[in-house]
């Protein structure tokens, strides 16, 4: 007699999808409550955020917004999309294509692989700041393995990116210009 598993196999993106749930499923709510209550105009864990970005990685300033304006909208793009991503993990969605979108589009803005380290120690780092010791060892945790898989998938959809404006840039070269004698 044979035994059939009831239990499917594992596949990468399940297994990625459980270890984001269950980072973020005893820190999502408490940090959301605290650090983004924060964020609405109480203290700005944002700004802040930027400000010690700038302050000690100067080179990466010129990644951003020159006005004030375009870097409001950059802050409020930052809490934004860690809502939309944790929601999403929350929900159970596959935000693979999401987050590797997201990842081309900070490889066209200029941000390299040397970047995601430094952004993910100083958020890290902010969270810390804010919550003290309400940002306990689980919650650095669960964030420190989330932001991993995070900027993991990131730099594929940067290196996906890259690979197509390179395949684009060499096939324009080899098409024939039309005003040129064939």
């Amino acid at each position: 007699m044979h035994k059939w598993s009831i239990i499917p196999r594992r596949t990468e993106h399940a297994l990625r999808l459980t270890t984001m749930r269950a980072a973020f499923a005893t820190t999502w709510a408490r940090l959301y409550r605290q650090v983004f209550w924060l964020s609405d105009g109480h203290r700005n864990v944002e700004r802040i955020f930027y400000s010690q970005l700038f302050a000690r990685y100067p080179q990466t300033r010129q990644l951003f917004p020159p006005t004030e304006e375009g870097m409001r909208r950059q802050e409020s793009s930052l809490i934004a999309t860690l809502a939309v991503v944790v929601a999403g993990v929350e929900r159970g969605e596959n935000l693979t294509q999401v987050i590797r979108n997201l990842g081309g589009r900070h490889q066209r803005y200029g941000a390299q692989a040397a970047h995601y380290p430094l952004v993910g120690q100083l958020l890290l780092q902010t969270f810390q700041d804010f919550l003290g010791d309400a940002f306990t060892p689980q919650m650095k945790d669960a964030w420190s393995k989330a932001y991993e898989i995070i900027s993991t998938e990131m730099l594929k959809g940067a290196s996906q990116s890259n690979d197509e404006s390179t395949v684009s840039t060499s096939a324009s070269r080899e098409m024939p210009n039309e005003r040129s004698p064939a």
